[in-house]
This record gives structure tokens, sequence and C-alpha cells, in this order.
């Protein structure tokens, strides 16, 4: 049977603060995936009793978590929105600039 063991708060707060940033739309989900698995290695690095293992265990819980936020209805992080918006706005300027009067 094998020992629970859990990440210090630190990490587990730093991961929580993460997924927050993505879902204001400060960072994309690639890099919130890349930061959750830094700070989950470091934690780990600095530790005496985590290993590899309790990294598959912290890791899979903050990628449901994040798929969780990813699936929200209607969720689309703010930043991404704005962008999507300006495109847009950009994209109907353009047409209506393309369009003559006869």
């Amino acid at each position: 049977m094998s020992e629970s063991r859990d990440f210090n708060q630190d990490t587990i707060g730093q991961c929580w603060q993460i997924i927050e940033d993505f879902k204001k739309g400060c960072i994309q989900k690639g890099d919130t995936l890349l930061e959750i698995q830094s700070a989950l290695q470091s934690a780990i690095a600095e530790s005496e009793y985590l290993t590899q293992e309790d990294f598959k265990t912290g890791f899979q819980h903050f990628l449901k978590l994040l798929d969780h936020a990813s699936r929200d209805e209607g969720f689309q992080p703010q930043g991404q929105e704005s962008a999507l918006r300006r495109v847009t706005e950009k994209k109907n300027i353009e047409n209506s600039n393309l369009i003559t009067p006869s």
C-alpha cells in the first residue's frame, strides 16, 4: 500500500493561480499546462519524499480542472474573446470598404 503524499500549499496555490490566469485569458491552454508541469516538477525536486508518481497524480488532477474550466458552458478566456472581437470588427470594416455604391 502506498503512502499518501501531498504537494505543499504553495505549489497547490501556484497551480490554482495558473488556472485562474487561463480563465482570465492571460495565458493559453498549452502554456497553462507547461506552467503547471513546471510548478509540480520544481516541488518534486525540492522535496525529500515526492516522486514522479506523485507528479503524475497531481498533474492529472490539475489537467481535469483545466479541462473542466475549458468546457464550462460559454467559457472563452476574456483575452481571447477580445482578440476575436477585434479581428471580427476589422474584417467587417474591410468588407464594408469593398462594397461600393453602384
